[in-house]
């Protein structure tokens, strides 16, 4: 059986995952291991990976299928386009999404990833520009705000020898400190927008204005970030302490990029 992630996998450490297998009660069992597992030894490199390609490619495929089927990822890579050309190409998307769902063994979907990195507690997919143009039949696609980067939580589970993995879905951890401040800050914004001055705000909720100002940027974030936030599938390091120490763009596209950025 083929790898077909070989030469895209790399773990948390940088390291490429390389095809390996073993032969267990007479059946050919495939893994993806770090590279330097297969010059040293497991004592020598506990942070090594062994992932069971069995579970490790199907998870891999349903993230993209869902990535591909998600409407807001044709409005992503043609934002500069016409919303007919988005209706378009989000229908081909969604057909190469039901393709591979339908095709357990399809080589479509390894085709479109340029690497792939594996971390603690989460994965970042970046998909090749050029493939994903020629498979969804579309001239060109845009890379600008993170269009072609795909992040998602990423978790292993020991079951006594055997690793579970478990990609997106519900591994995701709802900040509950990010939602409640986003809350806020749409509330105070609000007040704002009804003619409240920040020391108004200030005096009845019993803060400074400092804390005012800082919660008022948490309002402007994109859309798509909340909706990522609220059901957990932000980047892991995009916490209140570091919107804080950011200089939130208000523009969307500029948004999604620094956003992308914290890894």
């Amino acid at each position: 059986m083929p790898s077909p992630l070989a030469g895209k996998l790399f773990d948390a450490t940088g390291d490429r995952l390389t095809p390996s297998h073993t032969v267990r009660c007479g059946k050919r069992v495939r893994y993806y291991v770090s590279r330097r597992l297969l010059v040293g030894s497991r004592a020598k490199h506990p942070d090594g990976w062994r992932l069971p390609a069995a579970q490790l490619e199907p998870a891999l495929a349903s993230l993209i299928v869902n990535w591909l089927a998600d409407e807001r990822t044709a409005q992503d890579l043609l934002f500069t386009r016409s919303a007919a050309e988005i209706r378009n190409l989000h229908d081909r998307l969604k057909e190469m999404a039901d393709r591979i769902r339908a095709d357990a063994v399809t080589d479509i979907w390894p085709q479109l990833i340029g690497r792939c990195d594996l971390g603690v507690g989460k994965i970042k997919v970046q998909f090749d520009q050029d493939a994903l143009a020629d498979a969804s039949s579309t001239p060109s696609v845009s890379n600008s705000g993170g269009a072609l980067t795909l992040i998602a939580p990423f978790h292993l589970r020991k079951r006594g020898f055997e690793t579970k993995i478990v990609i997106g879905g519900q591994a995701g951890t709802i900040d509950l400190k990010l939602v409640q401040n986003i809350a806020l800050g749409l509330y105070w914004y609000e007040a704002v927008i009804s003619g409240a001055t920040f020391k108004e705000i200030a005096l009845s909720a019993k803060v400074d204005i400092k804390r005012i100002r800082q919660m008022i940027e948490f309002a402007l974030l994109a859309p798509r970030a909340i909706e990522d936030i609220l059901i957990g599938q932000q980047p892991i390091a995009l916490t209140t302490e570091w919107l804080k120490h950011q200089d939130l763009p208000i523009g969307w596209v500029a948004q999604h990029a620094l956003i992308a950025s914290a890894n």
